[in-house]
């Protein structure tokens, strides 16, 4: 792996990391709600690590690329839903009642109400080529491109006001338009003070996450979508000066075994995504399957574990041999 990608890995890796302490703090009592502020913009961090990392990417057959975009993150998806209710069928069969399906369905989609994430990703990979030919001057749509690309990013930033999307799409912009005007390499030289200054502004933008989750006027419909919008704009600025500190910090990572850990597990890192929370909410939920707490968070991990592994191995056979064939 080139060494400058290194700390990409190492990010992502912290990112997935991040996302699973956070969704178990937030099921245990008295950690409710959102209010964790170090952990809550982890998935924010996914969407910029694929911006920037697609820039890169050139993209000689728009088919071909959005098939194997699909094939690679729709088919572990299936896989869990369907490992998800065997499990159900097995440990859990008061959750699946055939004469309750409603039921079922209602309370397991919270189980993997995380995929949320899912489509919003591959919304990005849908519109990449129009974020390319808008920053490319020398193309001949280029400000088409842009008008598209500009009503896009202002329909998601007002859906955002009123649903639970994440401003996802505006990130994975944000990190592409980073990548392509090689910001990055600029700040590198001035290492020390770059991440001075995004330490100061991720801290800094603490207490405005805190008023807006705690002490915002939420007595109505419209006061308590502002909030949640204005603690997303919060969560995107955490997610920028973390990567920011992460990918500087790591600009070149030695051979340190501890190193090499994160970087080997980036490889799983999406699938761990995947498959962490059907056990943490739903009918399958460890943590509070015992009155010992640290129990369950082990016997917690240690499924994540062997389901990740599970999931990354069928999964990636299964994407070999229907890339093989297509």
């Amino acid at each position: 792996m080139n060494k400058r990608l290194n700390n990409v890995s190492v990010l992502r890796c912290l990112s997935a990391i991040m996302i699973v302490i956070y969704h178990i703090l937030m099921i245990l009592s008295p950690w409710k709600g959102a209010g964790i502020i170090p952990l809550y913009f982890g998935v924010q961090v996914f969407f910029f690590i694929s911006g920037y990392l697609y820039e890169k990417i050139e993209i000689k057959n728009i088919k071909k690329f959005y098939l194997n975009r699909a094939i690679k993150i729709f088919i572990p998806v299936l896989f869990l839903c369907l490992i998800e209710f065997f499990l159900c069928t097995i440990f859990a069969t008061n959750a699946i009642n055939p004469l309750n399906w409603w039921s079922y369905i209602s309370s397991e989609l919270f189980a993997l109400g995380h995929l949320w994430f899912i489509p919003n990703i591959f919304i990005c990979y849908l519109i990449l080529p129009l974020i390319k030919i808008a920053f490319d001057k020398s193309h001949k749509y280029n400000k088409l491109a842009i008008v598209f690309l500009s009503i896009f990013l202002i329909l998601e930033t007002i859906i955002c006001l009123f649903t639970s999307m994440q401003l996802g799409i505006i990130i994975f912009v944000i990190g592409f338009a980073l990548s392509r005007f090689q910001t990055l390499e600029k700040v590198y030289k001035q290492k020390n003070k770059s991440i001075f200054i995004c330490i100061l502004i991720f801290l800094i933008t603490v207490l405005p996450f805190m008023y807006f989750i705690h002490c915002f006027p939420q007595n109505t419909f419209m006061l308590y979508h502002l909030s949640l919008f204005l603690q997303r704009i919060c969560a995107v600025i955490f997610a920028l000066t973390f990567s920011f500190i992460i990918l500087i910090a790591f600009e070149f990572l030695n051979n340190k075994p501890t190193y090499k850990i994160l970087i080997y597990s980036d490889k799983y890192s999406f699938y761990i995504y995947l498959s962490h929370h059907i056990f943490a909410v739903g009918a399958l939920s460890l943590l509070n399957i015992t009155q010992n707490l640290a129990f369950n968070i082990l016997l917690y991990l240690i499924t994540i574990i062997i389901l990740t592994a599970f999931l990354a191995f069928i999964s990636i056979k299964t994407i070999k041999v229907i890339i093989s064939k297509i």
